[in-house]
């Protein structure tokens, strides 16, 4: 259960239709998304602002493709960790 609402049905579908990814922390699970398509992420979750890192560095790394997702920006120290990689990515790009 995440925030509430029961995700087994999403993760069912996540391992069976697309690219799951996931990032662990002390032998468990803490944060889960999957790529529809390419660099492209449906819904994640983690427990932490660190663990969410860790899943997008991963995913990253992983992937040709520039990640896509959304991100909400009242979580402020994400969103311009999130900001400034992708700034990064763009000055390196021909």
């Amino acid at each position: 259960m995440v925030h509430g609402i029961t995700r087994t049905d999403g993760l069912h579908d996540a391992t069976r239709l697309f690219a799951p990814f996931a990032a662990r922390r002390e032998g468990r699970i803490t944060a889960f998304t999957y790529a529809v398509h390419g660099g492209i992420l449906a819904w994640g979750v983690a427990e932490t602002e660190a663990d969410m890192r860790a899943l997008l560095l991963g995913i990253a790394a992983a992937v040709p493709d520039l990640l896509s997702l959304h991100l909400p920006t009242r979580q402020e120290g994400l969103f311009r960790w999130c900001s400034s990689r992708a700034s990064a990515s763009r000055s390196r790009s021909p």
